[in-house]
């Protein structure tokens, strides 16, 4: 009993002491309210906020998953932040921080080392700070601030997904070295900052949603990101900021959704562009990445390159192929990897792109397999590998050319063997390589160049055989290697580079140089002592080559002869040599380099022999020789380079003993030709003042002849078919010019075909500035065509002569030759207007008109309704336009003398009934009369042995041609006309039927222009082509029918342009081309059908642009290239169905076509995704594209067949 009262005792005592506890809690409680309550849940610790509105996140408890994926709610309280070094150390490989968070504590996630990803709702702290410190995303690892560091962020993270927020703020992922490949932007993110990426070298993707707010991305945000693949653009984009993407030098792809105008290769917005292969206005439904492992690939339309590498491999073997074929290696592909400490190459790698493994620091060994493919090693491929020590090139012979910079500061490589194969070794291909003391070059090498400082300071070199296919050495090529004694030189070497053999041990050795100062070895003189050397030096005659700027500043040389076989004077050569007077130059030396003899002011005597072969003299190469006073150019000089005699002020006297070679002489400026001084010019040392240039001569130089102020007359014969701009130009005295054209050349060529021209005028309005104000006579004696305003301000000239052969001369040629009056022109022309002499003396002298009519000669040049219309006997040519828009004129005799009626010349006479054409003429085109309206009848006088009538159709006899019709034309049937001929009814408005015989086998060009009458047309059989704008205007055109067993072959460009009344159109299966323009604006046009085996293979650029009627078409299986703007506004097309033949699809082709929804494509997924689509295609691209099966597909995508003959889809 005793027992169990105590028990019972004992009992009480504690609950008492657990009620008292209880009480106490309950009073720290309630008197402590500040102070949440810590609770835990699924492993997670939280605590409720000051206000008891939501949760905090404060640590990662008793959690131990891989995943750390943090709820929205808790306690159905919003959990709304993350503690300061809330889940620091814990072993998470992914992290989820929802939404529902707006604060992220400092370091929160600081020395998570095995972290893969992490999902934000927002980059820093808040989405509300304005520290910057606090808007890095290093600030939940506990960075302090980005400086280009990324001690605190994990190894291990490769994905960052972020969820929300409004900005990416300024250097926010700017962690160098960071290992961050992927990351996804939130829709409503808007802005990224300046740098905000910059030098995340590992970033290789980055994601934005077709329904992304962004709008500006700053300066620099991805600079540097080197392993940037691909990016898309939004809608909404509106900036690229400056050097936004400078360096990405692996971005291939670019998805462009927004309406910037991004071009490849264009270092516009950003640079985004600058390295890109394609630009594409929507994102490809097939990628051209293809993932192998940790190896990425592209598929540039069949050509395979390795862009990136996402594996930790210590043995890299790359991979043997990709998918059975060859690869190359791209720029950047394993660019400062830390991992690899070996590389193996295998067979089927092609080339090894510019700093494909440069900075692999741990990389010793470099393998390739037995028979490799490789060709070239690119520039800084292997560069700052300072670990490496082996390169097995032995097994290679197919590799050519070993890039700039590929092996530079390999500081361990210790031998190299050079392929046979290769042909180049590129700039400081070897440099600073320390420890290399071996270099292998075999006796059947075909190396024939070593650039500049390829194996610089390699200090252990000491036996070097260079083949004798090598022609080129360049500057500092072995500069300071110092233990380099042993020197093979090729026997075919042509350059030696300045310094290539600058303290090496054989220039240190004084027993090796000749008389102190020269220092040969073999018969190349690699050195001079410019110091030491003075008066005049006595080259060695068995020299070959002298080093480029051997004696350059060699202040103490006055006299040198350059000896027979050295080929070059080279750049620098004799530079800064002030004390030089005298050159002899052997006949041997071909080339003068830039700056040879720069600033020898001194120098009055340069010696060429009358068998010189020099052909080029360089920049600047006599800049400032103010000593020079006379100067002989060698016949074979072929050009001179830009400021060649700069300065030369004293020069007064150039000589050559050949006009014909100074004519070919390629200037390539004015003070490139010392005449631009010296202003005379003597032949065979006679000073010239007409200048005859020799028959036979085909082109005159620009300035050839600049300044040349001796000549008063010059000569040029018809053999010249070029003249260069300001050929002539300064040649202030010439009074008289006979050429053989007006301008550059005999063709019309964009403001280069006026007189001034050759006198340095670069636009026909400066004539006047330009011509020699004394030049008064001019003779073109060998052109079928003086160009209109060619003479334009010519005001000093009196007398033209026009030789025979010149057919046209156009409008306002000789306007306002104001002393211009005495013209003669040739009985060859066929077009001239009389505005071609507005305001000329002749013009403007009263005395040559009667009565509004203007005479020049036999020539009626312009007609007046204002007198009877009496053409006077002995005019030979009624000139083009003479009585244009003369709209009472009904009836006019042409004179039996006349011989031609020119372009236009009765254009618009709408009272005009009939023409007779008189006997003699022998020229005048479809367009003579156009526009007479009421012409209804046509003859020709029966003597006329060019021309002849027949059923009100005037037609060229030989040519079978018919010329001119009008409303009452019958085409005759008897085989006398073939063809239509241009402008043959042009707006011949009253026309509205004609029958074309099967005689007919071309329409030719704007044959039924304006041809508003005709509402039909049948095409005969035997009908080849349809000329260019044939039926343009053909306003209604309804329908257009072809002959069985049709021939025609070619639809010419815009064909039918505007027949607005046009509804349909077949086109025959003979139709091999479709021109551009042809159906454009055919307003009313809703289908185009295309033969079965059709042989078109050609439809030009906007052939149906803005049919806005046109709802379907089907493209032949022959054409390979939809060129651009070809629906242009095809507002009504639904569908196209095209071939698998197609390569290209242009610019604008598809643009504006609303409602297009459905591309039905004849070959697969991967033949389209190889097609190259030009910009502003957006119609098409967010179209559906189908592919064709012939059988139901048992994969998934889209598909479709025929149908009785309807394109459908499975």
């Amino acid at each position: 009993m005793e027992g169990n009262a105590m028990k019972q005792k004992g009992i009480a005592i504690i609950l008492l002491v657990a009620i008292l506890i209880l009480v106490a809690s309950t009073l720290i409680a309630c008197n402590n309210n500040n102070t949440p309550t810590i609770s835990t849940s699924q492993g997670l610790n939280y605590k409720l906020t000051n206000d008891e509105q939501g949760y905090i996140c404060i640590g990662i408890g008793s959690f131990e998953g891989d995943i750390l994926n943090i709820p929205d709610t808790y306690q159905d309280l919003p959990v709304v932040e993350i503690s300061d070094y809330a889940f620091q150390s814990s072993n998470i490989k992914q992290a989820i921080v929802p939404d529902s968070v707006v604060r992220i504590g400092k370091g929160a996630f600081r020395s998570c080392e095995k972290l893969e990803s992490i999902t934000i709702p927002f980059v820093g702290e808040s989405t509300t700070t304005t520290t910057s410190e606090y808007q890095l995303f290093g600030y939940i690892f506990g960075v302090s601030n980005s400086n280009y560091q990324s001690y605190d962020l994990p190894d291990s993270l490769q994905t960052v997904i972020i969820t929300g927020g409004e900005k990416i703020a300024e250097g926010a992922f700017s962690y160098r070295d960071c290992n961050i490949t992927r990351v996804v932007i939130a829709d409503s993110i808007t802005k990224i900052e300046n740098d905000a990426f910059e030098a995340c070298s590992s970033l290789q993707t980055v994601e934005l949603s077709d329904k992304s707010k962004l709008q500006s991305i700053g300066t620099s945000a991805f600079s540097g990101c080197i392993n940037l693949n691909s990016i898309t653009i939004p809608s909404s984009v509106t900036e690229i900021k400056s050097s936004c993407f400078a360096g990405c030098k692996k971005l291939i792809e670019i998805y462009n959704l927004s309406e910037l105008n991004l071009q490849v290769g264009s270092a516009e917005h950003g640079s985004i562009a600058k390295y890109a292969k394609y630009i594409y206005t929507s994102v490809p439904s097939v990628s051209n990445f293809i993932d192998k492992g940790d190896f990425t690939f592209y598929n540039d339309k069949g050509t395979y390159y390795l862009v990136n590498y996402k594996g930790k491999q210590r043995q890299l073997i790359l991979p043997s192929d990709i998918d059975g074929k060859p690869y190359s290696v791209y720029q950047y592909a394993f660019y400062g990897n830390r991992s690899a400490t070996s590389v193996y190459i295998p067979q089927k790698v092609k080339d090894i792109g510019d700093f494909a493994f440069s900075g692999c620091v741990y990389v010793t060994d470099i393998k390739l397999e037995c028979d490799n493919q490789l060709q070239s090693i690119g520039v800084s491929a292997f560069a700052e590998c300072t670990a490496l020590q082996t390169v097995d090139l032995a097994n290679n012979n197919k590799i050519v050319s070993i890039g700039d910079s590929a092996f530079t500061r390999c500081i361990n490589l210790s031998q190299i063997t050079i392929p046979d194969s290769v042909v180049s070794i590129g700039r400081s291909a070897f440099l600073d390589c320390e420890k290399l003391a071996v270099v292998a070059i075999g006796p059947s090498s075909q190396l024939q160049s070593i650039e500049a400082s390829a194996f610089e300071n390699c200090k252990l070199i000491t036996q070097i055989n260079i083949p004798d296919t090598v022609t080129k050495l360049s500057s500092q090529v072995f500069y300071n290697c110092i233990k380099l004694t042993d020197i093979k030189m090729p026997s075919n070497l042509e350059y030696l580079g300045r310094d290539a053999f600058f303290s090496t041990g054989y220039y240190g050795n004084k027993a090796n140089w000749t008389n102190g100062v020269l220092l040969y070895i073999d018969k190349y003189l690699v050195s001079v002592d410019v110091d030491n050397l003075k008066g005049v030096c006595q080259v060695r005659p068995d020299t070959k080559v002298i080093a480029t700027g051997a004696f350059y500043h060699c202040r103490g040389l006055t006299e040198i002869e350059i000896p027979e076989g050295v080929a070059e004077i080279s750049d620098n050569m004799f530079g800064g040599c002030t004390s030089l007077v005298k050159v002899v130059v052997a006949d041997s030396v071909q080339s003068i380099g830039e700056k040879a003899f720069y600033e020898c002011a001194n120098l009055k005597d340069i010696a060429f022999g009358a068998d010189s072969k020099l052909n080029n003299i360089g920049y600047r190469a006599f800049w400032e020789c103010t000593g020079l006073t006379n100067i002989t150019i060698p016949q074979n000089v072929k050009s001179i380079a830009d400021s060649a005699f700069y300065g030369c002020s004293n020069l007064n006297a150039v000589n050559t003993n050949d006009v014909a070679s100074w004519c070919a002489i390629e200037f390539a400026s004015r003070d490139a030709n010392p005449l631009y001084y010296a202003h005379n010019l003597y032949v065979d040392g006679v000073l010239i003042s007409k200048l005859e240039v020799p028959d036979g001569t085909t082109s005159i130089g620009a300035n050839n002849f600049y300044g040349c102020n001796n000549i008063t007359e010059l000569v040029v014969p018809d053999s010249v078919t070029f003249i260069g701009f300001g050929a002539f130009e300064g040649c202030n005295n010439i009074q008289k010019v006979t050429l053989p054209f007006v301008g550059e050349s005999r063709d019309k060529i964009a403001w280069k075909y006026h007189f001034g021209y050759i006198f340095g005028a670069t636009q026909n309005k400066h004539n006047n500035e330009k011509v020699p104000s004394v030049l008064t006579t001019v003779i073109v004696t060998d052109t079928k065509l003086v160009a209109s305003y060619s003479f334009f301000y010519c005001s000093n000239i009196t007398n033209i002569t026009i030789k025979e052969g010149t057919e046209v001369i156009e409008q306002y040629a000789f306007k306002d030759c104001t002393k211009l009056s005495s013209i003669t022109l040739p009985s060859s022309l066929v077009s001239l207007y009389a505005s071609t002499f507005e305001n000329t003396a002749y013009y403007n002298n009263q005395s040559n008109w009667s009565d509004g009519w203007l005479y020049l000669n036999n020539i009626l040049l312009q007609a007046s309704a204002t007198s009877s219309f009496v053409i006077k006997d002995g005019t030979t040519f009624i000139a083009d336009y003479a009585f244009s828009d003369i709209h009472t004129l009904s009836a006019l005799t042409i004179p039996d003398s006349v011989t031609t009626i020119g372009e236009y010349a009765f254009q618009n006479c709408t009272a005009l009934t009939t023409v007779t054409i008189p006997r003699n003429v022998k020229y005048l085109t479809g367009t003579a009369f156009s526009g007479c309206t009421a012409l209804q009848s046509l003859s020709v006088d029966s003597d006329n042995q060019v021309y002849h009538s027949k059923d009100n159709c005037l037609i060229s006899t030989a040519t079978k041609t018919l010329v001119v019709g009008c409303k009452n034309s019958t085409i005759p049937t008897d085989g006398s006309v073939t063809s239509i001929g241009r402008y043959a009814f042009s707006n011949c408005k009253q026309l509205t039927d004609i029958i074309i015989p099967d005689t007919i086998l071309k329409i030719g060009d704007w044959a039924f222009n304006g041809c508003v009458g005709l509402t039909s047309i049948t095409l005969p059989k035997n009908l080849l082509e349809i000329g260019e704008y044939a039926f343009i205007n053909c306003e209604n055109l309804q329908t257009v029918k072809f002959e069985a067993n049709t021939k025609l072959t070619v639809i010419g460009k815009g064909a039918f342009y505007q027949c607005n009344s046009l509804d349909k159109f077949y086109v025959p299966s003979t139709v091999t081309s479709l021109g551009a323009y042809a159906f454009y604006g055919c307003k009313s046009l809703t289908n185009v059908q295309f033969a079965n085996n059709s042989q078109l293979s050609i439809i030009g650029e906007s052939a149906f642009r803005e049919c806005p009627a046109l709802t379907s078409i089907i493209i032949p299986d022959k054409v390979t290239k939809l060129d651009s703007t070809m629906f242009f506004k095809c507002t009504s097309l639904t569908y196209v169905v095209l071939p698998s033949s197609i390569t290209d699809i242009g610019p604008e082709v598809f643009h504006a076509c609303s409602n297009l929804d459905t591309v039905y494509f004849k070959g697969t997924a991967e033949e389209w995704n190889n097609i190259g689509v030009g910009y502003s295609n957006e119609s098409l691209l967010s179209a559906e594209i189908c592919f064709y099966s012939q059988s139901r597909p048992t994969s998934s995508g889209n598909f479709w067949h025929y149908v009785d003959g309807i394109a459908t889809k499975w």
